[in-house]
């Protein structure tokens, strides 16, 4: 939930520290895993969903950039929540999703 929720990668949510945490806020609830104990909690999940796709950690945090940018996020505020220091690796996540593209009007069909 972690990763989904903050777009952490598993390096990030494995090295938190209680001092990482806005305690005040109540946002994050810290557990001490292992790499190894992540992954195989993700694994666990994945097969309790039922889904036929694969999926994976950092699946959840290409998620969490899908989101965001899909709900209108500028792509460089993607990129700083990320910790991208180049554009081009957060714009991987920005891949066209039909029904916006479908929405978007062009500036003629507010003439009247």
């Amino acid at each position: 939930m972690i990763i989904l929720g903050a777009g952490l990668r598993l390096s990030e949510v494995i090295n938190l520290k209680w001092s990482d945490i806005l305690m005040g806020e109540q946002k994050i609830h810290l557990m001490p895993y292992s790499a190894r104990s992540v992954q195989s909690i993700m694994r666990s999940a994945m097969e309790k969903s039922g889904l036929s796709k694969q999926g994976s950690l950092h699946s959840l945090r290409h998620s969490f950039a899908t989101h965001l940018l899909n709900d209108g996020t500028d792509i460089r505020y993607v990129q700083q929540l990320l910790g991208h220091k180049d554009i081009k690796t957060t714009m991987i996540y920005s891949q066209i999703n039909q029904p916006l593209v479908d929405c978007v009007k062009s500036p003629l069909d507010s003439l009247k």
